[in-house]
């Protein structure tokens, strides 16, 4: 991590690495979780506990099954945060994911995230190739994919989304002092010019 000569104090107060890709990223305003798919350490619980008033923000960057997602929660109001529909994809893809078979072996996306920090502010910043069925309708999903960016996030944190050479995103995380924060996901596209993370992911 590279420290701006600018900051007195970093926002990124605690990275700890979780099992297969994920990575929680604690800091002064919120708990940043990428690609969570399996805490048998319970880690991340731990984080919880020890920031009881942070809100939490959960990034995921790809899933294996390139599937349409149905019954896509659309925003109650134009404020919200965006959802992005679903392209037409391949029938046989659908129907094999109504079959019920789902393939997690990509380690970026489980759906038990939609069951953790309950007790406070949550959202989810997911691409947009995620499988995400059942649905949940409880819970703020913003749909993302390269190119787009959200500026209302909750503690002031913006998210950009990078293009990889496979499926889903990179994730460019910029804090209220201007910190950044970069999550490569799977086969990430080099960095634009002239973009030079605070903290880039896998360490």
């Amino acid at each position: 991590m590279n420290a701006s000569q600018n900051n007195i104090q970093s926002e990124i107060e605690k990275v700890t690495r979780l099992e297969k890709e994920g990575y929680i990223v604690t800091t002064s305003r919120a708990i940043l979780v990428f690609d969570y798919y399996e805490d048998p350490d319970h880690k991340l619980e731990k984080q919880l506990k020890e920031h009881r008033h942070q809100p939490v923000i959960f990034l995921v960057t790809s899933y294996g099954d390139n599937v349409a997602l149905h019954g896509v929660k659309k925003p109650k109001h134009d404020h919200e945060l965006p959802r992005y529909e679903r392209e037409e994809l391949d029938p046989e893809s659908v129907k094999k994911h109504e079959g019920g078979h789902r393939r997690d072996e990509d380690n970026h996306f489980n759906h038990d995230i939609f069951n953790l920090a309950q007790d406070r502010e949550r959202i989810y910043v997911m691409s947009d190739d995620i499988t995400a069925n059942p649905l949940r309708s409880d819970v703020d999903i913003a749909w993302i994919h390269a190119g787009n960016e959200l500026d209302r996030l909750p503690a002031g944190v913006k998210v950009k989304a990078l293009p990889t050479n496979l499926k889903g995103v990179s994730y460019l995380v910029t804090m209220p002092d201007g910190e950044t924060i970069y999550y490569a996901g799977t086969e990430p596209k080099p960095l634009p010019d002239g973009v030079t993370p605070t903290l880039s992911l896998p360490e």
